[in-house]
């Protein structure tokens, strides 16, 4: 009995916002330019007022942020998002969609990854069974921060939660392989290739390892090409005189059986095929 008395007061005083908010917007003009003001209350207070409704709190805030912020005419609505969506998942910490939509804002509209990357990290602590807030973040860091060795670390953690798709795994070697881990990357698409079920996964096998194997291979063939340089003043006719002067045991080949590109005037080794990922 005393919690529905809760929930009516509850319901009385956001009705009584609402009407407030209806007679303050007949008389503003929301179409105009402008900065605003927002000040907010903590979690641990909002959590005190709601008298046990804290989802419905944490729901009515969710709602009102999005409105907020597709008002396009407040010029600073950025200004506040992260205190909003800490406000939010602070009162409700289990709310998934605060922390997806605030860090999606965050990422794509204001270009503030590590703000994102926060929020997100919020999420995987309060939800550590879920997969997605770790995939996110190292979505985010690869992708807008090119931070390779960061965005391995959240790719593992989501690999590692029940229900992970198995995409997360083929992205996380990705971020090996653009750290220059070539080795360890020529071993996992080894394996991705081995146990590939579809189409695409083999696809992206096959072309993670052709250039894997090329970048392994190039490093071997210019090291005997800078021997011969040094040698004799000037690079080989033929890439095959490595083996004829005995700097190199044999010539590899590219990961389908070819031959490379060998130029003598830059003395430079390329692929017969497209370069796919440039390393930055």
């Amino acid at each position: 009995m005393r919690k529905k008395k809760y929930l009516l007061f509850s319901l009385i005083f956001f009705l009584l916002i609402s009407f407030s908010q209806y007679i303050y917007d007949l008389n503003k003009d929301y179409f105009k330019k402008k900065n605003t003001f927002l000040a907010l209350p903590s979690g641990k207070t909002m959590r005190i007022f709601s008298f046990g409704n804290s989802e419905l709190i944490a729901d009515f805030l969710y709602i009102w942020s999005i409105q907020f912020f597709s008002n396009y005419n407040l010029l600073n609505s950025k200004d506040f998002i992260e205190d909003i969506y800490n406000l939010i998942t602070d009162i409700s910490p289990r709310y998934k969609d605060p922390y997806l939509l605030g860090s999606t804002i965050m990422a794509i509209e204001m270009n503030d990854i590590k703000m994102a990357v926060r929020l997100l990290q919020k999420g995987s602590k309060n939800m550590d069974d879920e997969w997605i807030f770790d995939f996110e973040s190292g979505y985010y860091t690869s992708k807008y921060l090119k931070n390779y060795k960061l965005a391995e670390k959240y790719y593992k953690k989501s690999s590692k939660k029940k229900g992970a798709p198995e995409f997360i795994s083929r992205m996380l070697y990705h971020s090996i392989y653009m750290q220059g881990k070539l080795e360890e990357s020529l071993m996992l698409y080894q394996s991705v290739l081995k146990n590939a079920k579809t189409e695409i996964e083999r696809r992206s096998a096959n072309l993670h390892l052709y250039q894997i194997k090329f970048e392994i291979d190039k490093k071997k063939i210019k090291s005997a090409m800078d021997i011969f340089f040094n040698r004799y003043g000037f690079y080989p006719d033929n890439i095959n005189e490595l083996v004829t002067y005995r700097i190199i045991g044999e010539i590899p080949k590219d990961f389908k059986g070819h031959h490379y590109k060998y130029d003598k005037k830059k003395g430079t080794i390329d692929p017969k095929e497209g370069y796919m990922w440039k390393k930055q």
